[in-house]
């Protein structure tokens, strides 16, 4: 059974703002990290409990806010760890690519419109005796024979 741990990693307990980690464990054999766009204090993080402190002066709307986001990005990556086809081969940054098509996925939108020359076969052929007066022949790195684009214009009549 995997398991997520919140942390942060500072050399002091300063006031300066930390992002928030995540480390994934599978056994032995697995280990991700993720280093999430959660910002903390440190002196403000629990560790052992993975949240902000209890005991300490803090602003409640943003506690209950980090403390969600936290408990939301480790059922976030649970999930897509669990999705994974392969797990044996998963890296650190698979894990970052993931979570970021997870929550940005505006980024990741690929056009769906075929462009012209994808949109059917006489299309293509078009497309490519149109631009054959400009390419050159790659062995003798010239340019195309004015009777090599007639015989392509006349395969393109017979489609």
């Amino acid at each position: 059974m995997a398991t997520i741990k919140a942390f942060i990693r500072t050399s002091t307990k300063e006031k300066k703002l930390v992002n928030v980690r995540f480390r994934l464990t599978d056994g032995r054999d697995i280990q991700l990290f993720h280093k999430s766009d959660i910002k903390v204090c440190p002196g403000d993080f629990d560790a052992k409990n993975e949240k902000i402190k209890a005991k300490i002066i803090f602003d409640a709307k943003l506690r209950k806010d980090i403390d969600d986001r936290i408990t939301d990005r480790k059922k976030r990556i649970s999930e897509l760890y669990l999705l994974a086809p392969d797990k044996s081969v998963l890296t650190s940054d698979w894990l970052e690519e993931a979570i970021d098509r997870d929550l940005y996925p505006g980024k990741y939108i690929v056009n769906e419109q075929p462009t012209p020359a994808e949109t059917t076969l006489l299309a293509h052929v078009a497309d490519f005796v149109s631009k054959a007066p400009e390419k050159k022949l790659k062995k003798v790195n010239r340019l195309i024979s004015a009777s090599t684009i007639e015989s392509y214009i006349i395969n393109q009549k017979r489609l």
